[in-house]
């Protein structure tokens, strides 16, 4: 079998709507011959795992746990799972609710997947305006100083949340998976979102992180902000975000047949 450009991995927990969209769009714009898809179940036991098994244009690991899970837990060590089932050395990662219009971004983020970057990405869900992203600033600066302060009192043990964002999130970037490996390293450490422990340590060992503006990479695909948890249900007072869900799928109702 020919030797793949490059990997795409996604979870899957229970989203059958959801995920049937971002895989045919991945079909759709990507040429197959090219990447290799992997998604990873994570013990749905539902349609949705019934669905993948359909599939004869993915691999599929199918991931059992013995025990719940919070969970930013499921979804790293499903990650990691697949990394060991990952054959290529750039690896993008898309979550279930991304939903790829353009494809050039994937070829921009692996040009720009460079010796001594260890991936590439965003730094925000969604697309926000610039006045949105200061109020946001403005909110969390004086919570952060008072959440150091607390902790270097011995009155919290959870370390502050950072000011401003800045690591890349998983929903689309790609990885140099053999950084990973050679490090050591993994996405499930610790108990913040899967990835964030490991871009931090990967920054301290002299690796850098390649920041992509979100003006740019929203005009190449869509995130459905929360939209697995909207999907399962868990989001049913949060109006804003079910609106946006449904709002969207409406354009992809007939991909879920």
């Amino acid at each position: 079998m020919p030797q793949k450009r490059y990997s795409i991995v996604l979870v899957n927990y229970k989203t059958r709507r959801i995920t049937a969209v971002c895989l045919e769009l991945i079909r759709q714009h990507l040429d197959l011959a090219e990447v290799d898809v992997l998604v990873v179940d994570n013990d749905s036991d539902d349609d949705s795992l019934a669905y993948l098994r359909t599939l004869d244009w993915i691999r599929l690991v199918e991931r059992r746990t013995a025990a719940p899970e919070k969970g930013f837990e499921a979804h790293g060590r499903a990650l990691d799972l697949a990394l060991g089932h990952v054959r290529t050395r750039a690896v993008v990662l898309f979550h279930t609710d991304t939903f790829l219009h353009d494809p050039r971004i994937i070829e921009v983020m692996l040009a720009r997947l460079e010796p001594g970057v260890a991936a590439v990405g965003t730094t925000e869900q969604v697309n926000r305006p610039w006045y949105s992203t200061a109020w946001r600033v403005a909110r969390r600066g004086p919570r952060y100083i008072y959440q150091r302060a607390m902790l270097k009192l011995g009155l919290r043990e959870l370390q502050a949340r950072p000011w401003r964002e800045r690591h890349l999130k998983s929903f689309c970037s790609v990885w140099d998976a053999e950084v990973i490996r050679n490090e050591g390293l993994q996405f499930a450490l610790g108990i913040l979102n899967p990835g964030y422990v490991m871009q931090d340590e990967l920054e301290v060992r002299g690796y850098r992180f390649v920041r992509l503006r979100p003006s740019w990479v929203f005009r190449h695909l869509d995130h459905v902000q929360s939209g697995t948890v909207v999907e399962m249900g868990r989001h049913v007072g949060n109006t804003r975000r079910t609106g946006q869900y449904e709002k969207l799928m409406e354009r992809f109702d007939t991909f879920d047949s």
